[in-house]
């Protein structure tokens, strides 16, 4: 998303201006192939996509659209196939790009048992990287 961000020459991070971006867009998305296997993503080949897209003259509107839904689609099929080896597990989605409506919509339409951390804790992972710093820090010097 901020990769996509940068080449629209969007500010730093890039979530909430690409979001503003896609919500103003009412074209019909393409077929964009995603790439997940195992439950795990590669997202060169859409970037490369997207590129093309801007070098042809699309809008930015509809590149931050096209991005969005991409990484929805993807984290989708991801998300699918975490529920396939653990059906009944929870999960936590957080961080920066899970504050996006477009995600948030396509993943909790589908899925039952997903949850999203509070707006206020995803501006991005240090949030959840910086407990998890503290929990083991307790644990080390509380065991």
């Amino acid at each position: 998303i901020d990769r996509v961000g940068v080449m629209l020459g969007l500010k730093f991070p890039c979530g909430n201006e690409l979001e503003k971006l896609a919500a103003s867009c009412d074209e019909k998305m393409p077929k964009i192939k995603i790439s997940v296997t195992g439950g795990s993503c590669n997202l060169s080949g859409a970037e490369n996509k997207i590129s093309d897209m801007l070098a042809g003259g699309k809008s930015p509107e509809y590149i931050s659209r096209c991005t969005l839904e991409l990484v929805a689609m993807t984290l989708h099929e991801m998300t699918a196939a975490a529920r396939e080896k653990y059906p009944s597990l929870p999960i936590l989605f957080a961080g920066g790009v899970m504050r996006n409506a477009i995600i948030k919509e396509k993943l909790t339409q589908d899925f039952d048992n997903v949850f999203f951390a509070k707006t206020e804790l995803s501006s991005d992972n240090a949030v959840g990287v910086g407990y998890l710093g503290l929990k083991k820090h307790k644990e080390a010097h509380n065991g």
